[in-house]
């Protein structure tokens, strides 16, 4: 590839990176969540925006909290392993479970360690009560 052609792939791909970090400042739940499922899209996800995407895992939004978490695993960072450790203690067991999924795509010894630790079957108690089943709950938000 021209000399050119890549820079000015690099260029866009600079924009990019500082729109995801913007994106996911914004106030409004809806934009932050358009801007991880733009993230989500590439091929490449930005690691530069790990920083930014990491204090998404804390986000108020259950559903950015969730993508926050796929993206993380599509990324599949090292570093992330022990936010995603964390984050297995949220409330949210679908979130729980995309922090799982991102765990399992990193497979680090430490990460692979949390995924057996988690006990996932624990998780769904809702079917005993009538409630949906885990799977159907994961679908209906992903």
């Amino acid at each position: 590839m021209p000399f050119f052609m890549r820079k000015r792939r690099l260029a866009k791909r600079k924009e990019l990176i500082d729109a995801v970090i913007e994106g996911l400042r914004d106030p409004d739940a809806i934009n932050r969540l358009l801007t991880l499922e733009r993230a989500c899209r590439l091929h490449r996800p930005p690691v530069e925006a790990l920083p930014s995407l990491i204090l998404s895992l804390e986000d108020q939004s259950v559903y950015v909290r969730q993508l926050t978490a796929f993206t993380l695993g599509r990324i599949a960072a090292p570093e992330t392993v022990p936010m995603l450790i964390s984050a297995l203690e949220d409330d949210d067991v679908v979130f729980r479970f995309c922090v799982v999924n991102a765990l399992k795509k990193i497979n680090t010894p430490e990460a692979l360690r949390a995924v057996h630790d988690a006990d996932i079957d624990r998780w769904d108690k809702s079917e005993e009560e009538g409630g949906d089943s885990l799977e159907d709950r994961i679908g209906k938000c992903l």
